[in-house]
């Protein structure tokens, strides 16, 4: 489609940072209703190390919306070695983004087992498997790294003194 075509381009090729944050909310848009190819895939994983703050953040929802729609393997490793990764972002706003997003795709699915889909709770078990699997592509030193600064965060900001505890002692039953 030549629409889709004008925002694939405009969001990775046009030289003002907004036209390349509103074209891959656009593109989100359109892909999340749709099935994306891997183009797609490519384009938002490029986009999460665009030198715009704001396209970032945009790239890094959109693919946690792709991830939260359908969690194929190629979609749970470019989320992981994308997203995940913008944790360590030397952006503040980006590194807040990137964390929020863990805790709603990894932690929370699995902490309220009961009020979570089976589909959500399965899509953070995945990403929490690709990492502990040094066979898959991209699983990285700096994908656990990660993970380790973003739980770090996230159970630091948690006003529930338990919510570490509940974590662990989930994945511990599990394991």
């Amino acid at each position: 489609d030549e629409m889709l075509e004008d925002l694939r381009q405009r969001a990775t090729k046009d030289e003002k940072a907004t036209v390349r944050s509103a074209a891959c909310m656009a593109l989100i848009e359109i892909v999340v209703q749709n099935v994306e190819t891997e183009d797609d895939i490519t384009i938002f994983m490029g986009l999460c190390e665009d030198s715009s703050v704001n396209t970032r953040k945009a790239a890094a929802e959109g693919l946690t919306r792709l991830v939260e729609c359908r969690s194929s393997s190629r979609l749970v490793n470019a989320w992981s070695s994308s997203v995940l990764i913008m944790v360590l972002d030397s952006d503040t706003s980006c590194a807040t983004k990137a964390v929020h997003v863990v805790e709603r795709l990894v932690v929370l699915p699995i902490l309220n087992k009961e009020e979570s889909s089976s589909s959500s709770e399965t899509t953070a078990w995945k990403i929490l498997a690709s990492l502990g699997d040094n066979t898959v592509k991209g699983a990285s030193r700096s994908q656990t790294e990660a993970l380790r600064v973003a739980l770090q965060k996230i159970f630091l900001a948690a006003d529930n003194k338990n919510y570490a505890a509940s974590l662990f002692r989930t994945i511990r039953d599990v394991a």
